[in-house]
């Protein structure tokens, strides 16, 4: 139900790549956190770049741990959260643009109603 991934996600590398600590931290919102992500899924360019910047950050982040990490397979694991997370809005969105609409239907039936009324009195 959510909106094309295509649509409104344009961004050059170099912003993508500019955003991506952010994107890390996940404190990107938005259009700008779904032009990054569809951005960075689909570029193998900044995928790179991603990719590299992920492993620092969760080597950092996890430095207490030996958990062996995999650091495709949890930026895999972290890019499906985000899709998720941006699907879900999509979708809160989509329902409340359809109840608009029908709201906006429902008003105008009801205008028509009384305009037709009033004309044929």
């Amino acid at each position: 139900m959510g909106s094309s991934p295509t649509i409104g996600t344009q961004m050059q590398c170099s912003t993508a790549q500019k955003n991506i600590n952010s994107f890390l931290r996940e404190t990107l919102k938005g259009n700008e956190l779904r032009k990054t992500y569809y951005h960075l899924k689909n570029c193998e360019t900044c995928k790179e770049v991603l990719l590299d910047e992920f492993s620092f950050y969760t080597t950092f982040n996890d430095l207490d741990r030996d958990l062996g990490f995999n650091y495709e397979r949890n930026l895999k694991k972290f890019m499906d959260k985000i899709g998720e997370r941006i699907k879900s809005r999509d979708d809160k969105l989509t329902s409340k643009y359809i109840f608009a609409s029908v709201m906006i239907c429902i008003m105008f039936l009801i205008i028509l109603i009384i305009a037709l009324r009033i004309a044929y009195k």
